[in-house]
């Protein structure tokens, strides 16, 4: 399940804050208050959209590189261009569509440093450089 409304992304997110909170608080804590940012770093925690995001990328990076067994027709056009990969996805009106897997990943995957999209490398090494990255201007 990706929430794409900010209202059902917030109120998942606010579990996440309170059960980090609480960890928090009975582990760490020394009668400070702390922000959330704070507790995810002493946690070494990304918030939940952003791991959800990473997630969702190395899926995506499995499905391109033919690492994962799925139904052809919903395989996406890839073609490898020198030094870049480019997929085409369909175009949608559908606000539904236009957020699901298949339309959604391609426009952030694309974007993603060629570095890490086109490298050989393993899931493990896609996913450090993943969680290594800045990945902020991708989240909604």
């Amino acid at each position: 399940y990706k929430p794409y409304v900010k209202k059902n992304i917030d109120k998942i997110e606010k579990i996440q804050i309170m059960a980090t909170k609480i960890i928090h608080y009975r582990c760490f804590n020394k009668g400070k208050k702390f922000s959330y940012k704070e507790v995810l770093k002493t946690l070494e925690l990304k918030s939940l959209q952003e791991r959800r995001l990473i997630n969702d990328l190395v899926l995506y990076h499995k499905i391109i590189h033919n690492l994962v067994r799925i139904n052809p027709r919903s395989k996406p056009v890839v073609r490898r261009l020198r030094s870049r990969i480019s997929i085409y996805s369909e175009v949608c009106k559908n606000t539904i569509r236009y957020n699901s897997f298949f339309v959604r990943m391609p426009r952030i995957y694309t974007k993603l440093p060629s570095e890490i999209t086109t490298s050989p490398s393993s899931i493990f090494t896609f996913k450090q450089n993943l969680s290594n990255m800045n990945l902020s201007n991708f989240l909604t």
